[in-house]
């Protein structure tokens, strides 16, 4: 990875919802702009549905030696594989699913821009446990699931997924925050938190990853609940993690479609759209870019 953005796209997140709840309602300009943006959220759709992995009932492929003993890696390797190409890592609260689709069908079919989606190229982590669970962790006898294996089980699936992210992210070369009120939950002063351990894991590895120059430029310069557990009767479990992504350039409404913008009025796509972001990031909190009025055309 080679550079990180903090995308807070308040204004385009709220017309979306906007949209999509008032869609009776729109007069014809807004109308239209729905309309485009459904046009972007099904052009990524299409370009995921081409390139989605499909792992259906994979174990029985993938035990080993006598004992059935599943190969943890190559299950990994099938169920979340990382030998795909894509130039940006979208990190996201789940609550923004369709509105993660709306980001990369935005970058993917103005500036051709590859954007990874764990969830929109990978199985579901809770059908692969699942599948798991009902071979491994059911006793027939009583008729329930054991919590000890349950918790085996969760702990390596979760790490595989896990694993894989973290080797996704570094492939990737471009990492994009989509930082909302879903994913950044709680503010204490002026810590954020989030109780996604998958997005505090994303962050906290994102600080990490060695940043590697881009090679042109070194060249040119919820599964438990079904299992008998009354949720109404317990308190909802909510684990909060202090979420540092000071790290991570900033990025709003304004300079996002100023860059999509100025890279569609050039032609700079793909790589060359990323060498423009990457050119103007360091001025970019001193809003370089300010031409306000982009925004109503994004």
């Amino acid at each position: 990875m080679y550079r990180g953005f903090n995308l807070e796209l308040t204004n385009l997140k709220e017309k979306y919802d906007y949209y999509k709840k008032n869609e009776s309602k729109l007069n014809a300009k807004q109308q239209e702009n729905y309309a485009h943006f459904k046009e972007f959220i099904q052009c990524a759709k299409d370009n995921y549905i081409e390139k989605k992995q499909i792992c259906l009932k994979p174990l029985k492929k993938i035990l080993i030696g006598e004992r059935d003993v599943i190969d943890g890696s190559a299950l990994k390797n099938k169920c979340f594989p990382v030998n795909l190409s894509y130039d940006i890592f979208l990190s996201h609260s789940h609550r923004n699913s369709e509105f993660a689709l709306l980001v990369a069908g935005i970058l993917k079919e103005c500036l051709k821009l590859d954007v990874f989606i764990d969830w929109a190229l990978w199985e579901y982590c809770d059908e692969l446990l699942m599948e798991i669970d009902e071979n491994y962790c059911y006793n027939e006898d009583k008729e329930t699931f054991s919590y000890t294996s349950r918790n085996y089980s969760t702990s390596h699936v979760h790490l595989m997924l896990n694993t894989a992210l973290m080797e996704m992210m570094d492939c990737c070369e471009c990492l994009f925050f989509l930082n909302t009120p879903d994913s950044i939950n709680l503010k204490m002063g002026i810590e954020n938190r989030t109780l996604s351990p998958w997005i505090f894991s994303e962050m906290s590895m994102s600080r990490l990853i060695k940043e590697k120059d881009p090679i042109r430029t070194a060249n040119e310069s919820a599964l438990f609940e079904a299992y008998s557990v009354t949720a109404s009767t317990k308190p909802r479990l909510e684990i909060s993690y202090a979420t540092d992504i000071s790290h991570l350039f900033q990025m709003n409404d304004d300079v996002f479609c100023q860059w999509i913008k100025n890279c569609y009025d050039i032609g700079y796509e793909s790589k060359s759209a990323l060498d423009y972001l990457y050119a103007n990031s360091r001025g970019i909190n001193e809003r370089i870019w300010n031409d306000d009025s982009i925004i109503s055309n994004c």
